[in-house]
């Protein structure tokens, strides 16, 4: 708890080699159904859901896309030549699929530790998505292939650290978190950009944050509730926008009435994390 990482790090290397068992372990616990993790028949109301949210999901990292090709038709030309999972994507890549093992030991942390690690391709930076809304779906929805599962689903952290066989995840609502996002809505069936660019950071128990939103944007509807909260489309470590949630309350700063902070609800809820792709950007 007091030591450096630099000191600690390689005594987790240790324990790593345990991953494979706890994720035996993780898929038994999981077989028995529980208020939290009871599995949906196809037919349920919440399959259903799941399976809007996705193709939700997917037209809004679309519409983002249009835009930037719209925008940069000269620039993407030769990008446009690259693939993920055969489909023209705008980066070359591949979908690292992962089961989650559990919490990491550092239980203060929005973390969770993956069976997957240095031998699967998975570094440190790498984006990592949720795996639920169009993983059981198949092709009959259009989402079997590489894109349309990445795009598909929500973006929920970044690698932190690797071993040989497992790796940990810092969630996106860790308070480490800091990073550029966009806004944007449905309107009758379309997706709209908003305009500007939003910090967003993590709040340590489950939701993020957008802090410091001049109140006349909130007063003049160009945020409302429900808004929903892209990555920065032009963000290294990933394709193409990808959904990281809503925004779920508009609160006042009691500190300066001038500005008000945003509660987001992340798209995929930590305790139900059993599966991630970790995006690879340099894989074939």
């Amino acid at each position: 708890m007091v030591a450096p990482d630099s000191w600690t790090d390689p005594l987790r290397q240790v324990g790593q080699v345990t991953a494979p068992v706890q994720a035996v372990f993780a898929g038994l616990l999981r077989f028995f159904p529980s208020h939290e993790g009871a599995k949906i028949s196809s037919d349920d109301p919440a399959a259903a859901a799941a399976s809007l949210d996705a193709l939700r999901n997917l037209n809004a990292s679309l519409s983002v896309r249009i835009n930037e090709l719209e925008a940069e038709v000269s620039a993407l030309a030769g990008m446009r030549r690259r693939e993920v999972g055969g489909w023209k994507l705008g980066s070359k890549g591949r979908l690292i699929p992962a089961r989650v093992i559990g919490p990491d030991s550092a239980a203060w942390r929005s973390s969770r530790t993956i069976a997957a690690g240095a031998l699967d391709g998975v570094k440190s930076g790498q984006a990592a998505i949720s795996a639920r809304l169009t993983v059981d779906q198949g092709e009959s929805l259009g989402v079997g292939r590489g894109m349309a599962v990445l795009l598909g689903e929500s973006l929920v952290g970044f690698v932190e650290q690797t071993s040989s066989h497992s790796a940990r995840i810092r969630l996106l609502a860790d308070l480490d978190t800091g990073m550029k996002v966009r806004l944007g809505r449905f309107s009758d069936g379309r997706f709209s950009l908003l305009e500007g660019y939003y910090w967003l950071t993590g709040r340590g128990d489950g939701w993020l944050e957008i802090r410091d939103v001049p109140m006349r944007d909130v007063e003049g509807g160009l945020i409302l509730a429900g808004d929903v909260v892209l990555t920065d489309p032009l963000r290294e470590s990933l394709p193409a926008a990808i959904t990281i949630g809503k925004v779920h309350e508009i609160v006042h700063n009691a500190g300066n009435p001038l500005f008000a902070n945003l509660r987001i609800a992340p798209g995929v809820s930590e305790l139900e994390l059993e599966k991630v792709y970790v995006f690879d950007p340099g894989g074939g």
